[in-house]
């Protein structure tokens, strides 16, 4: 499903159900692949079947909120977010949600309850975007005292922004000096600033799921026992001996390990020096002067695949920061 592999998904949860019906889990994921596949009311049926089986759930009342606001179901979404908070008051996730649908869905004491929810979130956790929305919120209410403390965090987070978003900072603050309303379109436009940020992006997603992914996910049982790790005995007969490979001469090499480039063959060896990284024998790839390799650890480099390709990338970490190598 994480894949966009939808028709294999679909088949092996159709199966879990069937062999393991009393797994919630199972079917809150058949419903969440259901409710990124557009089918509503298909996905609502099996998130009601997983939270009969596990009423306590956050996880699923979480998707059911998100699949009654897809469907236009405002006070069932608010409901079902209201749940998620009761169950896992630590989750970031559903208040801001939450607040959304409040705001959405209008009226003064909808919007009331929608800025004491982001402020408290923005108080617990101190999250930009948390803390934005709350701005905006308390602009937009004429809130006066309520924009003053906002405005008060985000200029604690300030001293490392770009320069253009500290100027839109103070254009909020100059505007709200005057009238609180007033200050509501400013945030917009600090917001808009802040989206090209990294801390933006990584306070965002701290606090919501990506449209392009519709919810979250089961990725433990409820019900069902998680299986023990049941480790191989000890191969005490095992030895290894140690050789020069010609695949990879690099005498300056400060680090060398092996990985599969890909799930067939046998794996390459790889070698890293301070601005070379040598694949096997077939390709040599030049480091950047600011991703230098001086001083490489056993963890300098890392194959992971990245973008779930069925090929290996690399990552290297470097004294001068990181850099991505994606196979093509």
């Amino acid at each position: 499903m994480q894949t966009s592999q939808d028709v294999l998904a679909r088949r092996e949860l159709d199966r879990l159900t069937q062999q393991v019906p009393q797994e919630p889990a199972g079917w809150a994921n058949l419903g969440l692949l259901l409710l990124r596949q557009q089918q509503l009311d298909d996905a609502t049926v099996r998130l009601t079947r997983a939270s009969d089986l596990a009423p306590r759930s956050a996880a699923i009342a979480r998707l059911q909120a998100l699949a009654e606001g897809r469907k236009g179901n405002l006070d069932a979404s608010m409901r079902h977010w209201r749940r998620a908070m009761e169950l896992d008051p630590a989750d970031a996730n559903a208040p801001y949600a939450l607040a959304q649908e409040l705001e959405r869905a209008g009226s003064p004491a909808n919007e009331a309850e929608a800025q004491r929810l982001l402020e408290g979130l923005a108080g617990r956790t101190g999250n930009l975007a948390a803390e934005l929305e709350y701005a905006r919120l308390a602009a937009k209410r004429g809130d006066a005292a309520a924009l003053q403390r906002a405005l008060e965090a985000l200029t604690r987070k300030s001293p490392p922004w770009p320069e253009d978003a500290r100027e839109r900072l103070n254009a909020v603050r100059q505007s709200a000096s005057g009238n609180a309303a007033s200050a509501a379109t400013p945030v917009i436009f600090l917001k808009n600033v802040l989206l090209r940020s990294g801390e933006y992006r990584a306070a965002f997603a701290a606090v919501s799921t990506p449209n392009s992914e519709v919810g979250e996910p089961l990725d433990r049982f409820i019900v069902l026992p998680t299986p023990p790790p049941q480790p191989a005995a000890a191969d005490e007969q095992l030895t290894f001996s140690a050789e020069t490979s010609p695949a990879v001469p690099l005498p300056s090499a400060v680090w060398a390990g092996v990985s599969w480039l890909t799930g067939e063959g046998p794996p390459v060896l790889l070698a890293a020096a301070a601005r070379e990284l040598r694949v096997g024998s077939a390709a040599s790839i030049p480091l950047p002067a600011g991703a230098l390799l001086a001083g490489a650890g056993p963890d300098s480099v890392v194959a992971v695949d990245l973008n779930y390709d069925f090929r290996t990338d690399l990552v290297i970490a470097g004294t001068g920061g990181v850099q991505f190598l994606r196979q093509n």
